[in-house]
């Protein structure tokens, strides 16, 4: 009886958000390698290495205040990015989306961004987040696809007990474990259902689970409650930070520019404990300020426990201060972990792939299973017909 009242109220759940969830993990496919696609369109903007000095950070924010201001109507350049690879573009972001790209010996632009990829990407994630809504519609969007995800959280935890056969026997379980061949329809919309569910159950248990984090507050009060902080009070901004002291980087007394000592800090900082530094994103100091402040990237941009922020002092280029994902609040690292778990991020290019590959087979789930749901309504349907319908309806072709 039991497991008659879970398998119509599986089926019924499929039915009324199947569409929305079939949206989702489209879209959630089409976002997997995201990162990787922007860092590639930038690859193609890599000029040819030269034995010119490159920019320092002073000069790139000339350049790009110059450039900026001719493509965008206000451009204050706010941050810059520096990758490995004397040819490596510059990137200085002045806002949200402003930014332009410079050569790193010239300070010549070389462009402002990706409209088709970056336009087909924000509608991607408009659609997988909020229907692609705009102004108010948006909140009415987060919560249609808020409330789909629970239930298909409910689905993903409903599916395996329907899953388990009647009869445990081996034959019975091959038949839902692997894929199989010269089935009818409906027998390989069941065969792929169960195959697909019950291998990438975990996964896709990881993606829904961290998706009501960022869609309800009390989802998040859970994270926090389990970092053992209460509920609804602002974390502390870090719990230590190192400080190294007077460790010299190499600037001015340094003896070269501020980017050299940047660079060089970020080289010191991973003492060849961590992977190399791949991106490093330098807040510019603005006038009068005497600390500059660097993240640094050692891994993909969604893996927090590889970044660390760096202090330096402006004139010496000395480290003053090192604040790693170690000394963040428990509470942060939580939730830094269940954002980039949704999109499998946190665990690197590995931890993308498995979540595309469980969102495409969830595109798939979502097919099979309202094919499956459809032709048991249609034999339904069949099923109550009155016993002469059949027989007049064809009676009725014939006259005709």
């Amino acid at each position: 009886m039991m497991r008659k009242v879970l398998f119509w109220t599986h089926l019924a759940a499929g039915l009324a958000a199947g569409g929305v969830i079939l949206m989702m993990s489209a879209t959630g496919a089409v976002l997997t390698y995201e990162a990787q696609w922007v860092r590639w369109a930038e690859n193609r903007m890599a000029v040819a290495p030269r034995d010119d000095g490159l920019l320092d950070l002073d000069e790139i924010r000339a350049r790009a205040a110059e450039a900026g201001v001719a493509h965008f109507e206000s451009f204050i350049p706010m941050r810059v990015t520096l990758r490995p690879g004397a040819g490596a573009p510059v990137r200085v972001s002045g806002g949200l989306s402003e930014r332009v790209y410079l050569d790193p010996y010239e300070g010549r632009l070389l462009g402002t961004g990706f409209p088709r990829l970056e336009g087909f990407l924000e509608s991607a994630r408009g659609w997988h987040r909020w229907f692609n809504l705009e102004g108010a519609g948006r909140r009415r969007g987060r919560a249609w696809t808020g409330a789909a995800n629970l239930i298909f959280l409910f689905m993903l935890c409903s599916g395996p007990l329907l899953w388990i056969p009647r009869t445990r026997t081996w034959t019975h379980f091959k038949q839902i474990l692997f894929f199989s061949r010269g089935l009818s329809p409906r027998a390989r919309d069941f065969n792929w259902h169960n195959v697909l569910g019950i291998w990438l159950a975990l996964p896709l248990l990881v993606i829904a689970a961290s998706a009501s984090v960022t869609s309800y507050a009390w989802a998040g009060d859970i994270v926090a409650w389990a970092a053992g902080e209460a509920p609804g009070t602002p974390p502390p901004a870090r719990v230590s930070a190192e400080r190294p002291g007077a460790e010299p980087s190499g600037a001015d007394s340094r003896g070269s520019s501020l980017r050299d000592a940047v660079l060089a800090a970020a080289d010191r900082s991973g003492g060849g404990r961590v992977p190399p530094w791949r991106e490093i994103d330098v807040t510019l100091p603005s006038v009068g300020d005497s600390t500059v402040s660097a993240l640094v990237y050692r891994g993909g941009p969604g893996q927090p426990h590889l970044q660390e922020t760096l202090t330096l002092d402006v004139r010496t280029g000395q480290v003053l201060e090192r604040v790693g994902y170690e000394n963040q609040p428990r509470a942060r690292r939580y939730r830094s972990l269940v954002r980039y778990a949704h999109t499998g991020e946190f665990w690197g290019l590995m931890g993308q792939t498995v979540a595309g590959v469980a969102s495409f087979a969830a595109v798939l789930l979502g097919i099979t299973g309202i094919s499956l749901a459809l032709r048991r309504l249609g034999a339904s349907l069949r099923r109550r017909r009155p016993r002469g319908y059949q027989a007049s309806a064809e009676s009725g072709r014939g006259r005709s």
